[in-house]
């Protein structure tokens, strides 16, 4: 129950944030619209998709666990996303680096309303 939810308004939330960068990158620098764009924004789906996957396990298991919970699940992602883009954007672009910070924050402030949204309706 909670995992389609959740995967459903990060899909429709993601897809917002793709056509939105799509058409700041389209109009300022069409040279950044290459394969890495792309997979960037695979990469923040896929990786956020697991990240709600978990917490709505959490959230099913024991609701009160699930601050706690997310903390540890969203510093793993920050590690991952840091890894990640420390050995794979290295090109020396700033509008590169620049870029994927401004998705890891939008993807992070994304999970995390929709677990405060999913909270917030929650009766305990």
């Amino acid at each position: 129950m909670y995992f389609k939810e959740f995967l459903q308004k990060l899909f429709l939330a993601g897809i917002a944030v793709y056509l939105i960068n799509f058409s700041v990158l389209y109009f300022s620098n069409k040279n950044l619209l290459n394969t890495d764009f792309h997979l960037m924004h695979l990469f923040f789906l896929f990786l956020n998709s697991i990240a709600l996957i978990v917490m709505g396990k959490i959230f099913k298991k024991n609701k009160d666990t699930v601050g706690m919970s997310f903390l540890l699940v969203s510093t793993v992602v920050t590690i991952v996303v840091f890894v990640f883009g420390k050995f794979v954007f290295n090109t020396g672009a700033s509008t590169v680096k620049w870029n994927y910070f401004s998705l890891f924050i939008v993807y992070l402030f994304t999970i995390t309303f929709l677990i405060g949204q999913k909270l917030n309706q929650t009766k305990f």
